[in-house]
């Protein structure tokens, strides 16, 4: 993603909330689109996680003060910088863009009774 000529001096930490609560920390320029921080995001995640993410890039939102940040944006024009806190939300194929909790709830009490 990151060109070799470019200048290293502008590239800078993103943290990311994921929808769980963790955090991610991945690298970003201000040339980069939302898009690459996506892949970024997601090869971070496959890359120290014991649970592959699944997702793909269109199938990730990522929200900046309660804006969805758009894929052909550059992380510049988003206002993004150094110490910018990204969340993460995901629509699913189906485009619902929820997650069902209750279900998750019911499986749990279901293992502790």
């Amino acid at each position: 993603m990151f060109d070799e000529d470019d200048d290293d001096s502008s590239v800078f930490e993103l943290t990311i909330m994921m929808v769980d609560g963790s955090q991610v920390i991945v690298d970003a320029k201000p040339t980069d689109t939302i898009e690459d921080v996506k892949i970024n995001l997601i090869d971070e995640v496959n890359r120290t996680s014991y649970e592959p993410f699944s997702l793909e890039p269109c199938h990730l939102k990522l929200l900046h003060g309660h804006i969805q940040l758009e894929d052909d944006s550059t992380v510049a024009e988003c206002g993004l910088g150094i110490e910018s806190m990204i969340v993460t939300d995901s629509k699913y194929p189906d485009a619902s863009g929820t997650i069902d909790y209750t279900s998750s709830f019911f499986v749990l009490l279901y293992y502790l009774f």
